[in-house]
C-alpha cells in the first residue's frame, strides 16, 4: 500500500496572491486550477473572513477536504498539500530569524546554549519555524506563546513536540519534519496524524 504524501512546492516571487496555493491543490488532485476553491476560517474568532486558507473544492474519493498550507519568506513562497490530514507549513530564512527576539522555551534556551556558536542561528530558526508550522496546523497562530511550546531535537535531528498549553487542544503530538527548502531556507512541516508519510519537495 503506497505510503501517504504530502507535496511541498516553492517558488521564486514576492507575490501576495494565493495562485500557487491553488496550482499545487490542482496538481495534487489532478484537477484544473478553475475546479479549485478556497475558504478562509479564524479558529480564534469564527470569521469567514481571514484565518489559515481551506480547501473547499476539490475533495477527496472520502469526500473529506484535502488539506494546504502556504508559508512566504523574503523571496520564496512554498505551499504544502495532503489528503491525510490538517497540516501547517512555515518557511524562514536563516539569516532574519538569527536577528529577531524570539521567545524559547527555558529547556529549549538552555539547549540552544549548549550548542557551539557557529550552530546557534539554525537552531533557532528550527525551532521558529517547526512552531509556527504547528500553530498553522491547528490554526491558532499568534494565539499561541510560542515559549509555552516546547520542542525536542535527537542527535540525529529530529524534532518532536515535547510540552504545549492546555489550549492547543492536541491529542497528541504532531508529526513534524524540518528540512533545508533554498540556501539559507529552513520548511517545517507539522502533520496533526500519527499516519506516516512521505515529504515530497518539488523545487
Amino acid at each position: 500500500m503506497p505510503v501517504p504524501v504530502i507535496r511541498v512546492a516553492l517558488r521564486h516571487a514576492d507575490t501576495r496572491d494565493h495562485e500557487l496555493l491553488v496550482d499545487s491543490v490542482a496538481a495534487f488532485a489532478g484537477v484544473p486550477a478553475s475546479a479549485v476553491q478556497l475558504t478562509v476560517h479564524c479558529a480564534r474568532c469564527g470569521s469567514a473572513q481571514h484565518g489559515k486558507p481551506q480547501v473547499a473544492a476539490p475533495r477527496t474519493a472520502a469526500g473529506s477536504p484535502l488539506q494546504a498550507s502556504l508559508s512566504r519568506t523574503v523571496g520564496l513562497e512554498a505551499v504544502a498539500v495532503t489528503d491525510v490530514a490538517p497540516l501547517g507549513l512555515d518557511i524562514e530564512r536563516v539569516d532574519r530569524v538569527a536577528r529577531a527576539p524570539i521567545d524559547l522555551h527555558p529547556r529549549e534556551q538552555a539547549a540552544l546554549l549548549r550548542l557551539p556558536d557557529a550552530e546557534r542561528a539554525e537552531r533557532r530558526t528550527l525551532l521558529w519555524t517547526a512552531k509556527e508550522a504547528v500553530l498553522k496546523a491547528t490554526g491558532q497562530g499568534l494565539t499561541i506563546d510560542h515559549a509555552a511550546l516546547e520542542l525536542t531535537v535527537s542527535a540525529r535531528g529530529a524534532v518532536a513536540l515535547a510540552a504545549w498549553p492546555d489550549q492547543l487542544a492536541l491529542r497528541e503530538p504532531p508529526q513534524i519534519s524540518v528540512f533545508p527548502l533554498a540556501a539559507g531556507v529552513l520548511a517545517a512541516v507539522a502533520l496533526l496524524s500519527t499516519t506516516p508519510v512521505t515529504v515530497q519537495v518539488a523545487r
